[in-house]
């Protein structure tokens, strides 16, 4: 079926002035003909105060954080990393390093709400999101994501910490030390309707700091959930989904991460842009099962994580995958791999 596709696009495209050519040896469709470069509009964050291990193709080194994106190599036969925190910018499948787990405890909902996800608007309905969300019954226990230190409790009434003031409501952020990168991280829990503890004090993973609400800006009892590294800044979130450990409803035995990056011909992230992921069976779609669509993050998300992806799902069933997409009426497609309990990095990008 794909091969038929394929050969019905190429005709399609010589019909219309032969402007476009069959897939080159990676699987992409590429234009010929010069086309224009999309522009993004992209709030650059650089951290100032630490620095992360990323391993590109076979050698590591260390970089500082840099505001514009560097041009990635050809890619190569896909890798595993074996190697702790070591994060590997090429196709292919590698370790899965959680930061941080749950925020409940195994007897409620630890399902991330995939409605509103991170750097989505919701089809331009609500704000960017900076984190995501996990519904709870009002008063609902919320437990420290991982130990560390009370950074700030209390409301947002009058310090800014999100997109306005109010916005979070009730909230509490904890201060973490990543000793394997060398740099602090934050987690931070809003819309509660309690908070039970104080600033400098020491808390353990698991334990209770608070309990869910709906103050702020919520619609209905839910915890929105945050991780920001280097400073408790908004410009410095990160997606919480690819640091989150698997929790009691994921299977790390028949599930895995999909991340990456969608980017134009310069190397510049494209906002919003919808991808398709298709489940496969040998080299055809496979038609009993629901495909997912998602998007890359909206314009302005900060630029540092550690993967450098503008798009990410979890709990991705193991098996084989077409993932394709458009960028400036361009058609790329890539097949790819989901191995339990690891997470496959794609880059698509025009040649």
């Amino acid at each position: 079926m794909i091969r038929k596709f394929r050969i019905i696009l190429i005709i399609f495209f010589l019909f219309i002035g032969g402007c476009s050519e069959g897939p080159d040896d990676s699987g992409i469709f590429t234009k010929t003909k010069e086309t224009p470069i999309l522009s993004t509009e992209m709030q650059v964050v650089v951290s100032k105060t630490s620095t992360a291990l990323v391993q590109i193709s076979t050698s590591t080194r260390k970089i500082t954080p840099n505001p514009v994106i560097s041009p990635f190599p050809k890619e190569v036969a896909p890798v595993r990393s074996e190697t702790p925190f070591i994060f590997e910018l090429t196709t292919g499948v590698h370790n899965f390093f959680p930061l941080v787990q749950s925020p409940f405890g195994s007897t409620y909902l630890q399902t991330i709400d995939n409605s509103y996800p991170y750097g989505s608007t919701q089809n331009n309905e609500r704000v960017a999101h900076d984190g995501v969300e996990i519904y709870n019954a009002h008063g609902t226990p919320v437990l420290a994501a991982q130990s560390g230190t009370v950074f700030f409790a209390g409301n947002d009434l009058e310090k800014q910490w999100g997109r306005y003031k109010n916005f979070y409501g009730n909230m509490i952020i904890l201060r973490h030390n990543n000793s394997t990168t060398g740099d602090q991280f934050f987690t931070l829990y809003a819309h509660l309707s309690e908070i039970l503890v104080k600033e400098n004090q020491i808390v353990n993973i698991g334990q209770q700091i608070g309990k869910v609400g709906d103050s702020g800006g919520a619609t209905g009892s839910h915890l929105h959930f945050e991780i920001r590294v280097n400073q408790p800044l908004l410009e410095n979130t990160i997606n919480p989904e690819l640091y989150l450990d698997f929790n009691y409803s994921e299977d790390r035995n028949k599930s895995g991460f999909l991340t990456g990056q969608v980017i134009d011909q310069n190397g510049n992230y494209l906002s919003e842009n919808p991808i398709s992921i298709q489940p496969l069976i040998g080299e055809e779609i496979d038609q009993t099962k629901i495909p997912r669509f998602i998007q890359t993050y909206t314009a302005g998300m900060p630029e540092i994580s550690y993967w450098k992806e503008n798009f990410a799902l979890r709990n991705l069933p193991a098996g084989d995958y077409r993932v394709s997409t458009y960028t400036n009426g361009i058609f790329l497609e890539k097949f790819i791999t989901i191995e339990p309990g690891m997470l496959t990095y794609l880059i698509l990008q025009p040649e």
